[in-house]
């Protein structure tokens, strides 16, 4: 067997599973069985359990006791052929290789009544014994066994029995592995020929295999046998040995060291920490091992504690669960807008824990397919939940970064960029990281710069966290002036520089709200002198960034102006300066905000998209709701500038049709997916009564088909409803019943 990761255990030193007392188990069942028996021994378990661990074990006691094991794996054979030539080859080799001269009786021809005879015999002793177990009719035993015994089978019972006689008191055993690797087909053949034509004295069979596979492949081959395969098997094995389930010690014992010997740069403490938690399956551990040990190059570009291995490795074993599912865990709970990390680090204690939990449940349901296993997520999740409870989202998410896939930069070496880039501020020497780490990472310059830009975000946030905890003057002013020098970073990340504003693209509107997340939570830090400037200097790069995009209904539509403003605190003074910077943000988007929504007035059949339920629900929210600003007195007289420039365009009349329409659901309860009060909307209505008269008029400019009619004067009963004069809201002839 070739050396790999995965080779099975030979080496008693290595067997944390006590795999060495079922071998000498075995042994004994060999050793004392009598000479004139054939001994059938099955090895029972799983993939990964250590069934081919104890066939190495019972290989070195029974060699060691004068006995010759030969090896023969079926893994793969599909054809009953293919089959018993390569167990015929494999029984002739191991003779010779346990030097038995076997040439001249392999060589020998017998004579065919000799043969026939011999079939005979089989035959009758099969047949007896065939009615009893169910098995296929004689008729076809005695055809199969013939084609076997001439064609397919090399050994014959003379020559078999020859060399068992020249041995004397030596026994033969034969391991016969991956039983259940074997085509299914082929599998019940060869265990009826072991118990029926290969039954000689001194001649014992190991078989090592997964009770329930070996078992549906029976069932398979005769339905009959569906109620009865245990007694099969029975009849087929003597003696039976089911690999137990590791205890906890034993798990922990092969996983320290197997971390030892592979990925010695994980502390043994991690290790313990979440012992529980690792796979029981032996070769499954090994796999979890190797796939960390994989991390030892990206171990090296990291200082030593910006590594929490208790979170990395949870995450790991998230991983090697299902990488779609961790994937989508990640995206979903750490780099949600909605996201609440202290709502779901409270599990179930409130309402937010609740709702946390029952999207999870939502997200595993989603990769039932992949064989996920809900217990067992459910317990990594909330393991996790309890090992980071003091960790910042971002320190979270940089872990799962790690534990998922390389990083273009680590926090290491962006400290270092940060440390020479303070010195100049230049952004040439930012241009020119960004290009040495793509050019290392062989990734593409765009992806290099959006992980920079993250991690410059994340820095922002962890220095903020670590100046909060500080004690003493000196230490707070030199974090406090390194977040102003890291305020003139993130401008020529976000303002300054085209290549990082390029590799962003549409996505800087995330980056945006991510940092307005960030100073927004920090807002009530302002007790000393350095806080509160820096405070300033926050809202003055939040406001300069908001100018630089383009796209302020974006912006505009992750404030959610339509919803309550939510503090997320528990005292009113935190509260107040918290909801201050959300309303001067807010408004200092508004006008431009506005001036974006009205383009959808401005131009042709445009006007139809925002009756949307999923998008445009700013544009919607601006144009329609009774709380927008657009219906404030002075920005009124915008709206009306661009109904009057619509007049003689050959949309005005659609396009002021649909604007009313939107204004007119609203009055509908369960069509508008914003917040709307009926009463409220009726009332700025009919504040607004001139522009709806405008409306009105350049609807009904031109006249509408017969089956529209009714509409029309539907809608217009509801505009008087609303209080609006008939006479704001005049009839044509053709619409007048």
């Amino acid at each position: 067997m070739s050396a790999g990761h995965d080779i099975p255990v030979s080496n008693r030193n290595d067997d944390f599973y006590d795999r060495w007392q079922i071998a000498s188990a075995i042994s004994n069942v060999i050793d004392f069985s009598p000479s004139n028996w054939s001994t059938r021994i099955a090895i029972y378990g799983g993939w990964g359990e250590g069934k081919t661990s104890v066939l190495n074990f019972l290989e070195l006691q029974q060699k060691n006791a004068g006995n010759i094991v030969i090896k023969y794996s079926s893994w793969g054979v599909s054809i009953e052929s293919e089959l018993w030539e390569e167990f015929a080859d494999c029984f002739i080799k191991g003779l010779k290789q346990n030097k038995i001269k076997v040439g001249l009786f392999h060589l020998l021809k017998f004579h065919a009544s000799k043969l026939g005879n011999l079939l005979n015999k089989a035959i009758q002793f099969f047949a007896t014994w065939a009615n009893k177990a169910k098995v296929p009719g004689v008729a076809i035993v005695s055809e199969y066994f013939t084609s076997v015994l001439t064609k397919k089978l090399k050994l014959n019972k003379p020559f078999i029995e020859k060399v068992l006689t020249d041995l004397e008191n030596v026994k033969i055993i034969i391991f016969i592995d991956d039983l259940d690797r074997a085509d299914p087909r082929v599998i019940p053949k060869l265990l009826l020929v072991l118990r029926e034509l290969l039954d000689f004295p001194k001649l014992s069979y190991v078989l090592a295999f997964d009770h329930g596979i070996v078992s549906r492949a029976l069932e398979t081959y005769n339905p009959a046998w569906k109620e009865s395969k245990t007694n099969f098997l029975d009849k087929i094995v003597d003696f039976s040995f089911h690999l137990p389930y590791p205890s906890v010690v034993q798990v922990k014992n092969l996983a320290l060291s197997q971390f030892k010997a592979l990925a010695p740069f994980v502390p043994e403490e991690a290790v313990r920490e979440i012992e529980e938690f690792l796979p029981d399956n032996p070769r499954k551990l090994k796999l979890f091992v190797r796939m960390i040990a994989g991390m030892r190059v990206e171990v090296d570009r990291h200082e030593k504690d910006e590594l929490n291995w208790q979170i990395i490795l949870m995450f790991a074993l998230l991983r090697a669960e299902n990488e779609p599912f961790t994937n989508e865990f990640i995206f979903k709970f750490l780099d949600s807008n909605g996201f609440s990390w202290y709502s779901w680090k409270i599990g179930n204690v409130s309402s937010g824990g609740s709702n946390q939990d029952a999207k999870l449940k939502e997200l595993i349901q989603k990769f039932q397919d992949l064989d996920l296993v809900e217990d067992r997520i459910f317990a990594l999740v909330n393991a996790l939940r309890e090992i980071s409870s003091s960790n910042s989202v971002e320190q979270i998410k940089y872990q799962a970064s790690f534990a998922l896939s390389p990083q273009n930069i680590t926090w290491g070496e962006f400290k270092v960029f940060f440390r020479d880039w303070s010195g100049s501020t230049d952004v040439k020497l930012l241009e020119a990281f960004l290009n040495e780490r793509a050019e290392s990472s062989g990734n593409a310059i765009e992806s290099v710069g959006v992980e920079f830009c993250s991690a410059v975000i994340d820095y922002y946030s962890l220095l903020l966290e670590q100046a909060s905890n500080v004690s003493d003057i000196q230490s707070h002013t030199e974090k406090t002036s390194s977040l102003i020098t890291l305020l003139e970073l993130m401008k020529a990340c976000f303002i300054s520089s085209g290549t990082l504003k390029d590799s962003l693209g549409e996505d800087i509107s995330k980056s945006w709200f991510k940092i307005y997340s960030v100073l927004l939570q920090w807002r009530h830090f302002n007790a000393n002198k350095n806080d509160s400037v820096l405070r300033g200097e926050e809202l003055n790069f939040i406001l300069e960034f908001t100018k630089s995009i383009s796209n302020k209904l974006a912006l505009y539509e992750l404030l959610s102006p339509w919803s309550d403003f939510d503090p997320q605190l528990f005292d009113e003074r935190s509260g107040s300066l918290r909801k201050e910077f959300y309303e001067e943000v807010l408004h200092n988007l508004e006008s431009d905000a506005l001036d974006q929504a009205l383009q959808y007035l401005e131009h042709s059949g445009e006007i139809k998209k925002i009756r949307s339920e999923q998008k445009y629900l700013a544009a919607r929210f601006l144009l329609t709701n009774s709380n927008s600003p657009c219906f404030k007195a002075e920005n009124v007289e915008k709206i009306s500038s661009v109904i009057v420039r619509k007049k003689h365009s050959p949309s005005a009349r659609d396009d002021a049709l649909d604007f009313l329409d939107l204004l007119l659901l609203d009055l509908t309860l369960g069509h508008s997916i914003l917040p709307v009060d009926v009463a409220t909307h009726k009332a700025m209505l009919l504040k607004q009564d001139d522009l709806i008269s405008e409306l009105w008029v350049m609807a009904t400019s031109t006249p509408s088909q017969f089956r529209f009619l009714s509409s029309l004067r539907e809608r217009r009963d509801k505009l008087i409803g609303c209080g609006i004069k008939p006479e704001k809201l005049p009839e044509p002839d053709w619409l007048k019943s």
